[in-house]
């Protein structure tokens, strides 16, 4: 599995370890300091890949190591795979007791918007009806698209041969593209893209709620959804990917100008 140095020399892993924990805690707490901007999101991003993608593989998102292992099917190496994610786990309520200690309760909300702006000066009902109960099935496709497409490019990012020789800050700048696009394109469904993420977010927003004397129980329905969809959408993507490099090995090339379908007749 795709561990930069831990593909050399297994002892490593506690620093593999230590990145992918402290990478987790950045993005995540840039979440709240950010005040949820997708930009600064963007760019928490980039700055991990940057100082961890030759250490760690930056994944700092259990959706996308699930991908990895997926896609390299080195399937032996599943230990790994677990250690990561409990790294990340860790990384990412450190994330947010950081977030907490410097911010409190600021911008913590992960919960869908019932109402979207339509265009026109008006609002329309998009993820949830008139009594406020989520349309659950909206939500899971949501996250779970948009985690595939950005997960989809990280991997092309990765293991694309034409791009080897690219150097890691512009593999950074094409993955922080991605992960704006996705957050731009979320419309208002909560969108985070990384289950641990989901999960602790989670318990500071439901804080939050609980020291505003709220009722809990109205919001717990939906955090579920944050958790599986990445899931879902990165054991795709890893499955995926396989198949488009099939695709691509079977020596195909298309003149940018030109489809498939053109350029065989």
């Amino acid at each position: 599995m795709e561990t930069g140095i831990f593909e050399h020399q297994r002892s490593l892993m506690p620093l593999v370890l230590l990145y992918e924990f402290c990478g987790s805690a950045l993005i995540t707490y840039s979440f709240s300091l950010g005040s949820q901007e997708y930009a600064v999101r963007a760019i928490a991003l980039m700055m991990g890949w940057i100082i961890a993608s030759t250490v760690s593989g930056a994944h700092f998102n259990p959706a996308v190591s699930l991908a990895v292992y997926l896609y390299q099917r080195k399937f032996r190496q599943w230990p790994c795979l677990v250690y990561m994610m409990i790294a990340q786990l860790f990384g990412c309520f450190a994330g947010v007791f950081i977030a907490y200690l410097l911010g409190k309760y600021n911008e913590v909300d992960l919960y869908p918007n019932n109402m979207i702006t339509d265009g026109y000066g008006g609002q329309s009902i998009y993820f949830a009806d008139n009594d406020h109960n989520p349309y659950f099935a909206r939500l899971l496709l949501n996250e779970s698209l948009l985690t595939f497409t950005f997960v989809f490019i990280v991997l092309i990012v990765k293991y694309k041969k034409s791009l080897v020789r690219v150097t890691n800050p512009i593999k950074g700048i094409a993955i922080t593209l991605a992960i704006f696009c996705c957050y731009s394109m979320s419309n208002g469904a909560g969108a985070c893209f990384n289950p641990w993420f989901g999960l602790a977010e989670t318990f500071l927003f439901f804080g939050k709620i609980s020291d505003n004397n709220k009722n809990i129980s109205r919001y717990a329905d939906v955090f579920w959804v944050y958790m599986v969809g990445p899931f879902i959408g990165g054991a795709c993507a890893g499955l995926f990917t396989i198949f488009h490099h099939k695709i691509e090995s079977l020596g195909i090339e298309v003149p940018l100008s030109e489809s498939i379908v053109e350029f065989r007749h």
